[in-house]
């Protein structure tokens, strides 16, 4: 994506749109973005609402590293990087289940994205997972786990 207006609008607008799905902009609220690559959606979410605690996950060193210096260039608050992947990490007790909301976009299927992060969830949280067009076929295929989990 090197288009101006497409970086725009297939990044930064992209990564706002979970603002619908997420609650009251005053509302303090926890979030990890599981994958987070270079920052979307959590950076541009962060960016808005001030009041979010975000955790940023990858399992690249060098995403961090850039993640760690865009985050003391933009001069962000509350925010953790964390180097590893979602499978270990979810099994770690500082990480399972401490979380309002879990995000994910462009990571994996459905079916893999539920395993990965569902455990980051507090009981009655949420996760949002950022798919593409004409995924009906997979969210259908994905009940059976989301039953099971």
């Amino acid at each position: 994506i090197n288009n101006p207006k497409d970086v725009w609008l297939k990044h930064f607008y992209d990564s706002l749109t979970p603002l619908l799905y997420l609650p009251d902009m005053n509302k303090k609220v926890s979030l990890i973005d599981i994958g987070s690559g270079a920052g979307f959606p959590g950076i541009p979410l962060k960016f808005v609402n001030q009041k979010f605690q975000l955790t940023l996950l990858d399992s690249l060193q060098k995403r961090i590293t850039f993640l760690d210096q865009l985050i003391s260039k933009l001069n962000l608050k509350n925010v953790e990087t964390v180097h590893g992947r979602a499978e270990d990490f979810g099994n770690n007790p500082n990480y399972r289940e401490k979380y309002d909301f879990a995000i994910a976009r462009a990571v994996s299927n459905t079916n893999t994205l539920l395993e990965l992060l569902l455990p980051f969830v507090k009981v009655g949280g949420k996760i949002i997972l950022m798919k593409t067009v004409h995924v009906e076929n997979e969210i259908y295929e994905a009940n059976k786990a989301l039953e099971e989990l």
